[in-house]
């Protein structure tokens, strides 16, 4: 009888306690400026014929680096974007 006892409390002691509850992922809604995903513009070139001046040069130059700097930072907040919500620790 003691043991009958001794088994129906050890059952009823393991059926007590709970398992922990399973949460379910938190779905993340992104918003992404779509200018982000964009490609980057095309480099101008100089016109034949045209273009030939050092100042014509020079502003080919500027606005070559005013582009590339443009692409440069797009590619940058897209990339720490990706870090961000691919859940990488290292953003």
């Amino acid at each position: 009888m003691n043991k009958l006892i001794l088994v129906v409390a050890i059952l009823l002691a393991s059926c007590a306690t709970k398992p922990d509850a399973i949460v379910p992922p938190v779905e993340k809604k992104v918003h992404i400026d779509s200018s982000i995903l964009e490609p980057c513009e095309p480099l101008p070139s100089l016109i034949k014929g045209y273009g030939s001046s050092f100042e014509d040069i020079l502003l080919n130059d500027m606005t070559i680096m005013g582009l590339y700097a443009k692409c440069a930072d797009k590619q940058k907040t897209s990339a720490t974007l990706l870090r961000k919500f691919s859940n990488e620790s290292n953003p």
